[in-house]
């Protein structure tokens, strides 16, 4: 079927005040460029100067961080002792034309990756996250399909339940009692920032299983706190605890025949609509006490559940509630993962029956946290320079943006640029080539242009969209999840 989608005004047009609120580039020289945005409010004001931004405390008592900022083309100081925002309304400071932004960070995990799958390392990381389902990942606009060697996709995720396919829901399960039930500061995810973490896929792991069997069992991956990612030196292995759902004594997918039971598709993760994402048994991160680097820590408490199980550490438990190689704290928990369109969970009879029974030997899934910045952390940021409120702002060449989200389910949008007016067909086709949609057929004049598709008819897949506009011709990849 062929459908006429409607065209969006331009973002911006010729004699538009089209520069505010374009965002400038932050570099950082020490420390996160990630909680400081900087925009343009004011095009005839900006000066091209290059400005530091340092962040610091005001003594040893306090913890509350402030920053200044300094004009090092003139050399003057322009801010000082500014306190870090903590939500959009914060009344941010405007200098030279420029609004800077500079804000607490938001505790949340920020990017779920797989760096690494069977055939070796994945620059840049593929996704681990459902961005439809607004996970954060390394770069909406790229992924590795799939992204194991053994031909499957995988993402990490929290313990379903029919209504848990969330982002939102894989923050409020996963760290609701992180740092350990009832302590005094409250419940979360702060207890880990800014520290990242790694599920390393080795083939030798062991975990123990907290509810079924009070037993050490071997499981096919290791979990690690990798600390900051730039120093390997502070790595340290957590011990797993699995909730054997299936109770075999395996950590492996789970599928309906297990128990007939229950609800037709009980086995599938609610990720997407499909009855085709099975998951794993759950797991718990236990952080020991001992956070040696390296493994003693986790050998220490391995081996002292195989000798006798019953001084452990609850996975709600927070420091010093155990004592000796079991005192351990709760870290992340209730996560599993999801072999997304691995296979009917409704007709599988066993984990063999999917397209690939767990994620390849070698593989590395990564948790990226939020980073906070610290006293004497600095950033640059290069000032562009004053736009006469006469520069119409066309664009300087034709443009075909990727469309946003990717993968999305079923609206996306679209953008596109007009250095000057064109014959414009923008087209959507199918993998066999066939035309879809047409959602632009006709002349328009210079501009930005943003367009919406809708595709809930269509079904899930790779779709190819298409513009020709003059003699410029461009197209990109997009696919549809349900």
């Amino acid at each position: 079927h062929t459908v006429q989608a409607t065209t969006k005004q331009p973002v911006f047009t010729a004699g538009q005040n089209n520069h505010w609120m374009d965002t400038v580039t932050v570099v950082p020289v020490v420390g996160t460029e990630k909680n400081v945005k900087v925009y343009v409010a004011d095009q005839s004001l900006l000066t091209a100067h290059t400005y530091t931004i340092t962040f610091h405390k005001d003594s040893a008592q306090t913890e509350e961080l402030s920053w200044n900022l300094t004009d090092l083309t003139s050399g003057t100081i322009k801010l000082q002792n500014q306190p870090l925002g903590d939500n959009e309304d914060y009344p941010y400071p405007v200098v030279d034309g420029l609004l800077f932004q500079v804000s607490k960070p938001e505790e949340t995990v920020t990017s779920f990756e797989v760096i690494k799958n069977g055939d070796g390392p994945l620059d840049p990381p593929a996704s681990a996250g459902a961005s439809w389902q607004d996970f954060p990942i390394p770069d909406p606009n790229y992924n590795v399909w799939p992204s194991m060697a053994n031909g499957s996709f995988w993402f990490v995720h929290t313990w379903p339940n029919g209504s848990r396919g969330s982002f939102e829901a894989f923050m409020a399960r996963t760290f609701q009692y992180t740092g350990g039930y009832g302590v005094a500061d409250g419940k979360g995810i702060h207890h880990l920032l800014p520290h990242d973490f790694e599920i390393r896929f080795t083939g030798n792991g062991k975990a123990f299983d907290n509810w079924v069997t009070e037993t050490v069992i071997d499981v096919p991956f290791e979990l690690w706190d990798i600390g900051d990612v730039n120093d390997p030196d502070d790595d340290y292995q957590l011990v797993p605890y699995i909730y054997d759902y299936d109770t075999n004594g395996e950590f492996n997918l789970l599928y309906d025949a297990v128990y007939p039971d229950d609800p037709i598709g009980w086995a599938d993760h609610e990720v997407s609509s499909a009855q085709n994402d099975p998951w794993t048994d759950p797991f718990y991160w236990i952080h020991p006490t001992d956070n040696t680097p390296g493994s003693q820590g986790y050998n220490n408490m391995i081996a002292a559940l195989e000798n006798d199980p019953g001084p452990k550490a609850e996975w709600y438990y927070q420091p010093g509630q155990a004592s000796g190689a079991y005192d351990g704290w709760a870290g992340m928990h209730r996560m599993v993962l999801v072999n997304w369109n691995g296979g009917d969970v409704t007709t599988a009879s066993s984990p063999s029956d999917y397209n690939a029974e767990l994620p390849d030997i070698g593989s590395v899934f990564r948790i990226v946290m939020a980073k906070p910045n610290f006293d004497g952390d600095s950033l640059l940021v290069y000032g562009p320079t004053a736009i006469a409120s006469k520069d119409n702002g066309l664009p300087k060449r034709f443009r075909l943006e990727q469309n946003y989200p990717n993968p999305f389910n079923p609206l996306t949008t679209i953008r596109y640029a007009l250095p000057r007016q064109s014959k414009v067909t923008l087209e959507v086709f199918n993998v066999l080539g066939q035309r879809v949609a047409v959602l632009v057929n006709g002349k328009q004049p210079a501009g930005v242009y943003s367009v919406q598709w809708d595709a809930s008819r269509f079904a899930t897949g790779l779709y190819i969209l298409r513009i020709k506009a003059g003699n410029f011709v461009s197209s990109k990849k997009m696919l549809l999840v349900k």
